[in-house]
This record gives C-alpha cells, sequence and structure tokens, in this order.
C-alpha cells in the first residue's frame, strides 16, 4: 500500500475566510498575524463583524416593520377586486357596453 491514502492526503489549498465571525481565531493573533489589521486605520474582518454586528437589532426591528407593512396589505384577492369595481365605473362613465 501507499504512502498516500484517500483522506490521510493533507490539501494545500488554503480555506477562504468566513463571510462573519465574532471570534478572532489564533492565526490572527500576535504581531505577525496573517489577515490581521496590522496598519493604522485598517479593519480586518473579525472588526467589521464586530461592527456588522452591532446593527443586528436595528435590521431586525426594520424586518418586523416590513412584515407588519405586508400583512396590513390587502390581499390579492382583494386587490382584484377593487380594480374590477374601478373598471366597472369607468365603464358606466364611458359608456362603454359590456
Amino acid at each position: 500500500a501507499g504512502f498516500a491514502s484517500g483522506s490521510t492526503v493533507a490539501l494545500a489549498v488554503p480555506r477562504p475566510l468566513p463571510e462573519f465571525s465574532l471570534i478572532r481565531p489564533d492565526y490572527m493573533q500576535g504581531v505577525d498575524a496573517a489577515n490581521a489589521a496590522t496598519s493604522r486605520g485598517t479593519i480586518d474582518f473579525i472588526t467589521r463583524s464586530k461592527i456588522d454586528a452591532l446593527q443586528f437589532p436595528k435590521a431586525r426591528e426594520e424586518v418586523r416593520k416590513q412584515e407588519a407593512a405586508f400583512k396590513m396589505a390587502p390581499s390579492r384577492e382583494q386587490r382584484v377586486q377593487r380594480a374590477q369595481a374601478q373598471a366597472e365605473r369607468l365603464a358606466v362613465f364611458l359608456e362603454i357596453p359590456s
């Protein structure tokens, strides 16, 4: 049997950074940290994630308002009935035979 078999082969392909993380991984700790903000005025993805997380309560409230607005909106049946009634009134006004 060979030395490298199926699942034991190590891949040299780097994994992409996650889209969102509130925990700073070990490789981003210290002075020589990879992918960390090393110069003044730069933000790494962990700091950006923390800033984004501060917006969650506001976003949650906006979603609640949108859901409430959708619930208050007339149903499709009501909209169709209203459009038909408007068309009938317009037909009478313009004297269009049915």
